[in-house]
């Protein structure tokens, strides 16, 4: 099932840009986009902290209804980011912080009651294997 709450950030302004453009272009606020992600702004598009509002209460009404039961979410790296911040209770001013989340990297969260344990975060173990494998 796709879910417009789990997409990826929209960025507004900057979609479809090339990072080292916006950087030259708009250098304030693609600093603030690094390092001050709860700051984050543009005239267009979302910060974080909308992004946030929108995935995290998708993700309580995913995992509340359904229980005792496995669920695979699959979705960009801000929403990742989000997601895992979450589970960590990191604030959003921490967001980029390691992991870095790689294009099909891996993330486990058990859910037991109220306890949540991280189990991967970011995990690219799988990438490894393959290249070994390859050679």
């Amino acid at each position: 099932m796709r879910l417009d709450q789990l997409k990826e950030i929209n960025l507004g302004e900057w979609e479809g840009q090339i990072q080292e453009e916006i950087e030259k272009k708009d250098p304030e606020r693609f600093e603030s986009f690094w390092k001050t992600p709860h700051l984050f702004k543009l005239n267009s598009g979302e910060s974080f902290a909308e992004v946030q509002n929108r995935v995290l209460p998708e993700l309580k009404n995913i995992v509340r209804n359904h229980i005792g039961t496995n669920i695979l979410i699959v979705t960009h790296t801000v929403v990742v980011k989000i997601l895992m911040a979450y589970f960590e209770g990191s604030a959003l001013s921490d967001l980029w912080n390691p992991p870095y989340i790689h294009p099909a990297c891996l993330c486990k969260v058990e859910i037991e009651e109220d306890k949540q344990i991280i189990c991967l975060h970011g995990d690219i173990s799988h990438f490894k294997q393959q290249i070994i494998e390859s050679y």
